[in-house]
């Protein structure tokens, strides 16, 4: 042993597998995949014209046979006639169509065009005579059964041949179809990577915008603070409150209504059965009982006056029977002792309303109602705007988390068809 032959051997080893694992950059992929595609239509057209030749020597071997079978002699003396007949129509009929078929002009192999077309004229030929063997399988055996032996022979090579072919063009569509693979997921990862791009910018102008909503509400803020501030907004809330504060008012007022009618509530509640006034007023009387407030409100002094009197009159002639007579025309001369009192309150209350009301009309803060709408506005814009960017925030995480999942599952379809072993590394 030559010192340190082996160590060389070893290096040599090392250096070979290093050759077979390299790094590229994404942007490398396409021309890669051009190359390999050029060294896979290279083997195939080769190794398809080896399968050619190939197969043009199995057609002359058979067409050696066919001829040896052509020339071979039919003893007609030992057949039927009528057999003697059919075997020779089978005889012309297997060899005018091996002879046919056989003596086609194949195309050389340039390229992946002839490959399909001499793979198709290859397959119809096999079937045409294929075809012909099984109808006449029964002429071959009786009349020269080591040809028939020879033709089998023959024809299974030619169908070896035709198979290794079809083996070539799967793999070849196989490995096509896994290139546009790989393509189109490079074109993905790009698309990927070009969106977060996009993303980003839109994110941080929507930020920008964030800021300048930001401004835009503490301006309308400010501009409402100014308008409240003033004299004149002051003099304006204090109508307003005085308008809210007069609820109040109209509330006691009311309540004092109900309560004096509920003194008289059942004297009212039955006349209403022994009346007889006419529908109108019967309707007024029924409101009186359930809803005095309305009713005086909106009904003048003179008709509820006259519904109670008349109710006074039928408690105190016995009409409406009452468990204390004296009792209920005490309350009944009582709230019509008290009804100018309501409607002077009602009516005071109603013209106090009217010229507060008026004097609202007086104030005009047109400015300040769009101050508030803008600031609605503006406010809802921010909420918004939040939300997008959240949104882009976790769309932008998801898409780069997938790129690193991209790029390994590009790397491993890569390495599927190709003899180097390559991982790739980013720009």
């Amino acid at each position: 042993m030559v010192f340190g032959w082996g160590k060389k051997k070893t290096q040599q080893y090392e250096e070979d597998i290093t050759s077979r694992e390299k790094e590229i950059f994404l942007s490398e992929i396409p021309d890669i995949i051009k190359q390999l595609k050029s060294i896979k239509e290279k083997t195939v057209i080769s190794e398809t014209g080896i399968f050619r030749n190939k197969i043009k020597s199995n057609c002359d071997s058979i067409l050696k046979t066919v001829g040896d079978f052509e020339h071979a002699s039919i003893k007609s003396e030992d057949l039927d006639p009528h057999l003697y007949t059919i075997l020779q129509r089978g005889k012309k009929q297997v060899v005018s169509t091996i002879k046919q078929e056989c003596t086609v002009n194949f195309p050389d192999i340039i390229s992946l065009n002839e490959v399909q077309t001499f793979h198709k004229i290859s397959t119809r030929m096999l079937k045409k005579i294929g075809d012909m063997v099984g109808r006449q399988s029964t002429v071959l055996h009786t009349l020269a059964n080591k040809f028939a032996n020879r033709l089998k022979d023959d024809l299974t090579n030619l169908k070896d041949g035709n198979d290794e072919i079809q083996t070539l063009i799967d793999n070849h569509i196989n490995f096509e179809d896994k290139t546009k693979e790989i393509l189109e997921n490079i074109d993905k990862y790009n698309q990927s990577e070009k969106s977060v791009v996009v993303m980003n910018n839109n994110q941080k102008q929507m930020k920008k915008n964030m800021k300048d909503l930001s401004s835009a509400i503490q301006h309308d803020m400010d501009e409402i603070e100014s308008i409240k501030s003033s004299k004149e907004y002051t003099n304006f809330s204090k109508v307003q409150e005085d308008i809210g504060n007069l609820s109040v008012g109209m509330y006691k007022i009311k309540n004092d209504i109900e309560i004096q009618f509920t003194k008289i509530s059942r004297p009212l509640n039955k006349y209403v059965y022994i009346t007889s006034l006419g529908k109108s007023e019967k309707k007024l009387l029924e409101d009186l009982a359930n809803n005095p407030f309305d009713i005086i409100s909106k009904t003048s002094k003179q008709d509820v006056t006259k519904i109670l009197e008349l109710v006074r009159n039928s408690v105190q002639s016995g009409a409406v029977s009452v468990k204390d007579v004296n009792k209920s025309l005490l309350h009944i001369d009582e709230t019509l002792e008290k009804l100018d009192s309501f409607l002077r309150k009602i009516s005071e209350h109603n013209q106090l309303k009217d010229n507060l009301e008026n004097d609202l009309k007086n104030y005009n803060f047109e400015n300040l109602r769009q101050n508030e709408s803008k600031l609605r506005k503006h406010q809802d814009g921010k909420l918004k705007t939040e939300s997008k960017i959240e949104s882009l925030h976790v769309e932008i995480d998801n898409v780069n988390e997938s790129l690193p999942n991209q790029i390994k599952f590009i790397e491993t379809s890569l390495n599927k068809i190709s003899p180097i072993l390559y991982s790739i590394k980013l720009e």
